[in-house]
């Protein structure tokens, strides 16, 4: 497998507290997983991956979707992130653009990889240009501060938005005062653009407080529209009126990854999360 499996067992070695997976037979690892310490699915599915075997892609696979499931209703988004990239490195039907797409969506703070490998894809496909710049949108709407922010700074990304808003007829100082308002909204958000706020000691999950309209709907609806009609642009959208955008039930420009539709796509029931007699089922 890449070195990216090498990190990844790094990482895990560390949360784990310096517990190594191979002391154990792989099937008795197998036996020991459970939902409550995900980064177990981690583990194992690392160790496959150093045996480097086909026949056992379809398991490491498992393994990763579940780790993204369980250490996200555990906290761990920096875990259920990198299972994400994980998967990324592997041969399956979803883009991985999507799988990154869904990384960076679960840990903000993976921005700068995000980026990264976003501006080496515009480089060598015209259309990665479009894709930033519909992803700074949505940080935008979705108040993931600093990302935004630093997304708009950049003259290319800011440029395109530009462009694509006069496409549709909207001022460019009108594009740019709803980009800037929707950004300071994000910096003074404590939630940093998250729906739920989560105790690091109990694992509780509250509701942000401070969010009164739905996360990604921007202070108003005219701003809102606004936002959208140029994230269709970017994204290929092609209505002739906004009307006609919501008829068609267009009025988001795209599905963005959830974790429900990675399961979906993968096939993959994360309430069996125990493995025995090579066989995934609800009680351990």
């Amino acid at each position: 497998m890449k070195c990216y499996w090498i990190v990844l067992a790094c990482l895990v070695i560390f949360v784990t507290g310096g517990s190594s997976a191979s002391e154990l037979p792989l099937q008795s690892l197998l036996k020991r997983l459970d939902p409550d310490r995900p980064e177990m699915y981690l583990d194992i599915a690392e160790e496959l991956a150093l045996i480097d075997s086909p026949t056992e892609d379809s398991l490491i696979t498992d393994l990763l979707v579940r780790a993204v499931y369980h250490c996200n209703r555990t906290g761990s988004v920096e875990l259920a992130s990198a299972a994400c990239i994980a998967l990324a490195d592997l041969n399956l039907s979803i883009d991985k653009d999507w799988l990154w797409d869904l990384a960076l969506l679960l840990d903000p703070a993976r921005h700068a990889e995000w980026t990264t490998r976003s501006r080496i894809d515009s480089d060598q496909d015209p259309d990665g240009l479009d894709r930033l710049a519909s992803m700074c949108l949505y940080s935008v709407r979705y108040n993931q501060y600093p990302e935004s922010a630093e997304l708009f700074r950049r003259h290319d990304i800011r440029a395109r938005i530009i462009d694509a808003a006069v496409q549709v007829g909207i001022d460019e100082g009108e594009v740019v005062a709803v980009i800037q308002k929707e950004i300071e909204r994000g910096a003074d958000d404590p939630c940093r653009g998250r729906l739920y706020v989560i105790d690091r000691e109990t694992g509780e999950r509250t509701v942000c407080p401070n969010h009164v309209r739905a996360l990604g709907f921007c202070a108003n609806d005219e701003d809102l529209r606004t936002l959208l009609r140029v994230e269709m642009v970017l994204l290929g959208v092609e209505v002739d009126t906004w009307n006609a955008a919501a008829s068609m039930q267009q009025d988001q420009p795209i599905e963005w990854p959830t974790i429900n539709e990675l399961m979906k796509r993968l096939q993959v029931d994360p309430s069996k999360a125990y493995y025995r007699d090579g066989v995934w089922q609800s009680q351990p």
